[in-house]
Parts: structure tokens; sequence; C-alpha cells
């Protein structure tokens, strides 16, 4: 792997486990961030897969 690629990793490994220690708690996952739009649900739904995508195929 290149160095330019294990510091994209970096960068997305750094993003990802942000995630680990938030307080989702009080979100409502279900409900739309405004009428007729996604779910957090979805969006978070998304961006996981987006990242997987990433780190799977595009960055090796």
């Amino acid at each position: 792997m290149s160095d330019r690629n294990i510091e994209i990793r970096r960068i997305i490994d750094t993003y990802t486990n942000n995630w680990n220690d938030y307080d989702f708690k009080n979100i409502s996952w279900h409900s739309s961030i405004s009428e007729g739009k996604a779910t957090i649900a979805e969006i978070i739904g998304h961006l996981l897969n987006w990242d997987q995508y990433l780190i799977a195929n595009v960055i090796p």
C-alpha cells in the first residue's frame, strides 16, 4: 500500500472511531431530518456502506 493510501486509511479510521463514544440515546433513529428527507438511520447506513466500499475497493 502506498504512503498516500496509508494516510487516507488513517484519516478514515480516525473519522470512524470518532463515532464510538457518541451518545445516541436521545436520537430518534427513524425520524427524518426534514419532511420528505432521509432518516438519521438511512444517512448513517449510507455513510457506513460508502466507507466500507472506499476501504475495500478504492484505497488498496
